[in-house]
């Protein structure tokens, strides 16, 4: 089972840092059972097990930090996710209410265009007949007024 330890005796401060930023790599790319698995005997020294320890706390702990504040920025952007959605439905049913409006009012306009050209039907008829009326009227008094027709 290989050993983390520090490469010096563990008096010196440089030492200690030493041992610390080896097993630090170690720590950070895998968890405690994984070190366990591999056979890793977590901290030889008693010095050093309370710092491997702190230091895998830390590192848990800023791991968990990180976990909760995007927990949080999703929460957020679901929020606003949800609001821009209440919008974008309203919005929805203010375009259906505009084109229901805009159907009505092209169906008003095809009975007015329609109503308009009977109307302009009606009145052609009625100058139509009037023509007619008045083409007969002088043609039947051009056969009264000429003597030959008798």
């Amino acid at each position: 089972m290989p050993i983390i330890s520090s490469s010096g005796n563990g008096n010196t401060k440089s030492d200690r840092l030493n041992g610390l930023y080896r097993v630090s790599k170690v720590i950070s790319t895998s968890t405690h059972k994984d070190l366990l698995k591999n056979g890793y005997l977590l901290a030889a020294e008693p010095s050093y097990r309370y710092e491997l320890l702190n230091l895998k706390r830390c590192y848990l702990l800023k791991k968990d930090d990180e976990v909760e504040r995007l927990k949080n920025e999703l929460q957020t952007l679901r929020t606003e996710y949800d609001a821009l959605r209440l919008k974008d439905n309203e919005r929805k049913k203010q375009l259906h209410e505009l084109l229901l409006q805009m159907a009505d009012a092209k169906a008003k306009l095809r009975v007015a265009m329609t109503l308009d050209d009977f109307i302009s039907f009606l009145q052609l008829g009625f100058f139509a007949t009037l023509w007619f009326s008045a083409l007969l009227l002088s043609r039947n008094e051009e056969s009264h007024s000429d003597p030959s027709n008798y």
